[in-house]
């Protein structure tokens, strides 16, 4: 499970899964509202299996990425992203960036609460860039105790 966006790193996995012909379902997390994300995707994937000497073709209707935790758009934090932000540096010291990761951990926590990985083991990818819960300002860092109890 990850975020995505500009499609790099969905395309990443999406090759990296078929050049090591891993059967694992994944979950890309829509963190804005473009229309031509699949597309995107795709056109990268394509590229890189060329490039690669892969003869995998990956189309617009093999991907679904989920929406259901874009919130206003592109870059606009999302309130159950920070309590996600928040709850994994309580639970288990684990900073995540400030926008596009917490929405995708939101989604996780969601949908494990819902049930959807009952007797699974799922990974969480972090691709946002650095932890950024020091680069708060001041009285948001106050809000985040220390992880070590």
């Amino acid at each position: 499970m990850f975020a995505s966006t500009s499609g790099g790193s969905h395309a990443g996995i999406l090759v990296g899964m078929t050049l090591i012909r891993s059967e694992e379902r994944h979950l890309g997390i829509r963190v804005d509202r473009d229309q031509n994300l699949e597309e995107s995707i795709c056109t990268v994937a394509n590229a890189l299996a060329r490039r690669l000497g892969l003869t995998t073709a990956f189309l617009r209707v093999d991907l679904s990425p989920n929406p259901d935790h874009v919130g206003e758009d592109y870059g606009i934090p999302l309130e159950e992203g920070a309590q996600a932000l928040k709850e994994l540096w309580q639970r288990e010291g684990v900073p995540l960036g400030l926008v596009h990761t917490p929405k995708a951990m939101a989604a996780l926590i969601d949908l494990a609460r819902k049930g959807e990985w009952a007797d699974e083991h799922v990974a969480f990818l972090h691709s946002d860039g650095a932890p950024s819960v020091s680069s708060l300002p001041p009285p948001i860092q106050l809000s985040f105790p220390s992880p070590i109890s």
